[in-house]
């Protein structure tokens, strides 16, 4: 019973980043696109993380390893050596980031549903 708690809760921390793997294998996948889905793979292992901390069952994984592991693949893809950062800069110019940026800092108006 512990043992399947355990592979339970590995299944549900390493989920998110499986599925952006599998995303981003995608031939359709952009440089924007690996910004997003790494990002929010982070989050929601931190969220995972967090509601299994909070369940009745012990949480047996590392989770500071984890995160330190996650972080640092992020600073790494992220964070370019040579001053590029793609992948940062691919999201900031992919006209879906400006959409949603103005739909969330502003109620919408008709005018502004007309011209999506």
């Amino acid at each position: 019973m512990i043992f399947k708690a355990s592979i339970n809760q590995l299944i549900q921390v390493t989920d998110p980043a499986a599925r952006a793997i599998v995303c981003l294998e995608s031939p359709h996948s952009s440089a924007a696109d690996v910004f997003v889905f790494v990002a929010g793979a982070l989050l929601l292992t931190r969220k995972n993380i967090e509601t299994m901390m909070k369940s009745s069952l012990p949480l047996d994984l590392p989770k500071d390893a984890i995160f330190e592991i996650l972080t640092k693949r992020f600073n790494q893809l992220i964070n370019s050596k040579n001053g590029h950062d793609v992948y940062f800069t691919a999201t900031l110019l992919h006209p879906g980031t400006f959409r949603l940026s103005q739909n969330y800092s502003q109620p919408l108006k008709a005018s502004t549903m007309k011209s999506m």
